[in-house]
């Protein structure tokens, strides 16, 4: 008997691994399809409008820059759409990991996801 609730919790953490790994392809695809979407049609539209292939100013949009969406080419803020989509890609796979771990209560798990997440936080805070 125990050893088939043994098997059953085991069966459980297989299926639970399995979905998470489809969510995070899943996650991973449309954000990078999207986020190189963006990248694409601002660069061609920037080559289009300027018929230059130089990029002039920040690799991304300031934050604050991004409140005033009109004061801004549609092709710079596509690609730093683009961008930071990309960049935030790893930040969301550890968050998607953190809560499938807390909802399985696997608290090792859980620990090790939650100072990967603080970690990509420091990194991307500090530049490193």
């Amino acid at each position: 008997m125990e050893q088939k609730t043994n098997n059953h919790k085991q069966d459980s953490k297989d299926k639970d691994m399995g979905s998470l790994e489809v969510a995070m392809q899943f996650l991973s695809r449309v954000v990078s399809l999207v986020g190189i979407g963006c990248m694409s049609f601002g660069f061609i539209r920037l080559i289009i409008v300027r018929g230059v292939l130089i990029l002039p100013g920040d690799p991304t949009l300031p934050f604050p820059e991004f409140l005033q969406i009109t004061h801004e080419p549609i092709s710079l803020l596509s690609m730093s759409v683009g961008i930071i989509m990309l960049a935030l890609l790893p930040s969301v796979r550890v968050l998607i990991a953190f809560f499938t771990y807390l909802h399985r209560k696997d608290m090792v798990d859980v620990l090790v996801a939650f100072i990967v997440f603080l970690e990509l936080l420091f990194s991307i805070r500090s530049g490193v």
